[in-house]
C-alpha cells in the first residue's frame, strides 16, 4: 500500500507556512524558463491534486494541478482546476477577475453553460481552498511529480497559458472555446498536457501515477471526518500533531466515498488545529 504523508498545516488557515517557506526559497531567484502570467518564472515543484468521491458532479472525484514557483523573487503556488461552465461560475471567477464585465452578463454567461472553464486558485493551501475541502468532508490525495526542470516548466507555461487565453477571451467578450465532456475533455485535462490520454478518471490518474513511477512523494489532506477518526483513535489533537510533525503515514482512507453534509455542531472546536508548517516541498 502506498504510505500518505499527513499534512495538517492547510486545514486550518491564517498562519500561511506554504507562504512562508516559498518566499524563503524565492527571496533571491530571478528569471526561470517558465513563463507565468506572461512573465518569466522558475518552476520549483509540480503536484497532481485528487480529491475523494462525493454526490453530485464529483461522483468519481475530481483532480486538479498545483504549481509552485518563483516569479521575480516572490513566491507562486497555485491550484489550476477545470470545470464545466454552470449558474455559479461567474460568481466564483468574480472573485479574481473582478474586472471581466461578460461575467455579469446574462447573455454571455448563459451561451457558456457546458463550456470549458479554468480556475486558477491562488495560495490553496494557504487561503483556505484546501480547508474548505477538508470541511466539506473530502480529502486532498497530493502526489508530487517527478520531472526535470525542463519537462516542469513546460508543464506549468502550457497549463497557466490556457488560463490567460481564457482571461483574454473574457476581456474580449468572446466565447470560451472548449467544451467540456464527463467522460473525455473534463478535470483531468491539466494532467492529460503532460502524460497523454490515460483515463479521465481522477482515481485513474491516481494509480498510473503511483505505477509509473513518476511520483516522488505522496501528501493527504485529511477531510473532517478523517481527521476526526484520527484524533479519537490518538487520544487527542495533540498526538496527531506530534504525529504530523514526525512525518506520519497513513494509508488510504476508507470509504472512498464521501457525503458532504455538515458534522455535528461543535466538531470543529473538538478538532481545532494549531499553525503548523508544511512538510510538502
Amino acid at each position: 500500500m502506498t504510505p500518505w504523508a499527513v499534512e495538517l498545516a492547510a486545514v486550518e488557515t491564517g498562519d500561511w507556512a506554504f507562504y512562508r517557506a516559498g518566499s524563503t526559497r524565492c527571496a533571491e531567484v530571478v528569471g526561470g524558463d517558465a513563463v507565468v502570467d506572461g512573465r518569466p518564472a522558475r518552476s520549483l515543484a509540480a503536484a497532481v491534486e485528487v480529491y475523494s468521491r462525493k454526490s453530485g458532479r464529483s461522483t468519481w472525484g475530481h483532480l486538479s494541478v498545483r504549481f509552485q514557483a518563483c516569479q521575480d523573487g516572490a513566491f507562486f503556488d497555485a491550484e489550476y482546476e477545470f470545470y464545466r461552465f454552470n449558474h455559479s461560475t461567474s460568481y466564483v471567477l468574480d472573485k479574481w477577475l473582478p474586472d471581466a464585465g461578460v461575467l455579469n452578463d446574462p447573455v454571455w454567461t448563459r451561451a457558456q453553460r457546458g463550456a470549458m472553464v479554468i480556475y486558477r486558485n491562488g495560495n490553496p493551501g494557504d487561503d483556505g481552498d484546501f480547508a474548505l475541502a477538508s470541511r466539506l468532508n473530502r480529502e486532498i490525495y497530493e502526489l508530487w511529480i517527478t520531472q526535470t526542470d525542463a519537462q516542469r516548466d513546460a508543464w506549468l507555461t502550457a497549463v497557466d497559458r490556457l488560463w490567460t487565453d481564457q482571461v483574454a477571451a473574457m476581456d474580449a467578450g468572446q466565447p470560451l472555446p472548449d467544451r467540456y465532456a464527463p467522460t473525455t475533455r473534463n478535470c483531468t485535462t491539466p494532467v492529460r498536457l503532460a502524460f497523454g490520454e490515460e483515463t479521465a478518471l481522477p482515481f485513474g490518474w491516481k494509480r498510473w501515477l503511483l505505477k509509473s513511477g513518476r511520483v516522488e512523494r505522496t501528501v493527504v489532506y485529511p477531510s473532517a471526518w478523517a481527521l476526526r477518526q484520527m484524533v479519537r483513535r490518538e487520544g487527542g489533537m495533540e498526538a496527531v500533531v506530534a504525529l504530523a510533525e514526525q512525518g506520519w503515514t497513513v494509508e488510504r482512507f476508507r470509504p472512498l466515498f464521501r457525503w458532504s453534509r455538515a458534522l455535528p455542531a461543535g466538531v470543529r472546536q473538538e478538532i481545532a488545529l494549531p499553525p503548523a508548517e508544511p512538510a510538502s516541498p
